[in-house]
C-alpha cells in the first residue's frame, strides 16, 4: 500500500512536469475509470457456491 502511494505521487509529480495539464486530465480520469470498472465487476471468488447435487433424504432406520 505503501509503495503504491509512492509511486502515485511520484507518477503524479514527473507528469505534471513532462507533460501538458490536459494530458494529465485524461490520465487521471482513465484511472477513476478503470478503478470503478474494478469496484463494480465481482471476482468469481466471492460468489457463493451453488449445489448441484440433490440432498439425500435422512435414513430412518427401525427397530
Amino acid at each position: 500500500m505503501i509503495v503504491t502511494t509512492v509511486a502515485a505521487i511520484t507518477f503524479g509529480y514527473i507528469g505534471s512536469q513532462y507533460f501538458t495539464r490536459n494530458i494529465m486530465y485524461i490520465i487521471g480520469g482513465g484511472m477513476i475509470g478503470v478503478g470503478a470498472v474494478a469496484y463494480v465487476i465481482t471476482p468469481g471468488t466471492k460468489q457463493k457456491p451453488t449445489h448441484t447435487q440433490p440432498k439425500e433424504p435422512a435414513k430412518t432406520t427401525r427397530h
